[in-house]
């Protein structure tokens, strides 16, 4: 059976225009699925076209915002949330991300005024993490510890799988010397994701700081197993190796580790303390190793056995803060 031409060309015709009309939905989600591939740039052009069909839709401006926070275009993210604002006054995600494009911008005060008010309209459990997550970031950025943890503690009550919270609150337990919440922290944050590098460098750190240097070493291995050349998994296993008497070992870790980072001072305080316990006791390289430490910034003040040890060993080699 034959069709006449006008009638195939307009039958093609008609497949290509409702082939090419989208809804402002159907824009949303390959805005979406674009977002899933890491592609923010035609994320953004998509939530552009449903926004171009949807106009006074809060939510699709609030979501363009975030793309465009992660294309690090913060004036644009900025103005976003402002317009969803304006559409729906009491949502509090565009509350979130003005906070956002303040703390990106180390605008730490305004960040927290307008967290606060995101957390004062949070209605949901949901709305309340996030809003109590915020709060604890910026709070941790003005290094108001207490109060950070006070929030993220809060925040991870009502949201078990927001990691990163769990990172940051553990990390402010470690700097209060708290180790044994930081353990207890991290291993929950280790039920969402057995593979974050983060995670279980950390639980290394910690478990030196509890004196369990077989369960440090056990993260520490599992670590350098996803990534073999991480600094400071190499430098956390190399004290666990130190306190356990293989110096050899634990000599070579070190080294390795300032191979992959000379700037982190924790590093050469680590090769000190193995410098000083080798048998043939090389004082004089572990106070060029505290040295170092010192000028690349430790904080010797506030760690007493550090000071110790260079009273002990280096008054006469004046390590010391340059």
């Amino acid at each position: 059976m034959s069709y006449p031409r006008f009638f195939l060309f307009a039958s093609f015709t008609l497949i290509a225009q409702l082939s090419w009309s989208q809804t402002h939905f159907e824009y949303h989600q390959m805005a979406k699925l674009s977002k899933s591939q890491l592609d923010y740039n035609w994320a953004v052009k998509m939530m552009t076209k449903g926004i171009e069909l949807a106009p006074e839709n809060a939510e699709y401006y609030v979501e363009r915002g975030h793309l465009y926070l992660g294309l690090e275009k913060n004036k644009k993210a900025k103005r976003d949330f402002e317009r969803a604002m304006q559409i729906d006054r009491m949502s509090v995600e565009p509350w979130i991300g003005k906070s956002l494009c303040h703390l990106y911008k180390n605008e730490l005060d305004s960040a927290l005024m307008v967290a606060h008010i995101a957390y004062i309209l949070a209605q949901t459990q949901y709305e309340q993490a996030r809003a109590g997550s915020l709060l604890g970031e910026v709070l941790y950025n003005k290094d108001d510890n207490e109060e950070a943890f006070e929030y993220f503690s809060e925040s991870l009550q009502l949201d078990t799988t927001n990691n990163r919270g769990f990172k940051k609150a553990a990390r402010i337990a470690m700097k209060m010397g708290e180790f044994e919440q930081a353990e207890s922290l991290l291993l929950k944050a280790m039920e969402n994701d057995q593979r974050d590098l983060e995670i279980l460098i950390n639980l290394a750190y910690t478990y030196n700081h509890l004196n369990f240097y077989r369960q440090s070493l056990e993260y520490c291995n599992m670590a350098l197993a996803y990534d073999p050349t991480e600094p400071l998994a190499r430098s956390n296993r190399a004290l666990a190796y130190l306190k356990l008497g293989q110096i050899d070992r634990a000599l070579d870790d070190i080294n390795q580790s300032i191979r992959s980072d000379n700037l982190n001072p924790l590093a050469y305080v680590y090769k000190g303390e193995i410098l000083l316990n080798e048998e043939n006791n090389e004082v004089e390289k572990a106070c060029k190793c505290f040295d170092t430490a010192i000028k690349l910034g430790y904080d010797d003040q506030s760690d007493s056995s550090f000071q110790a040890l260079v009273s002990e060993h280096c008054s006469n080699k004046k390590a010391r803060r340059e």
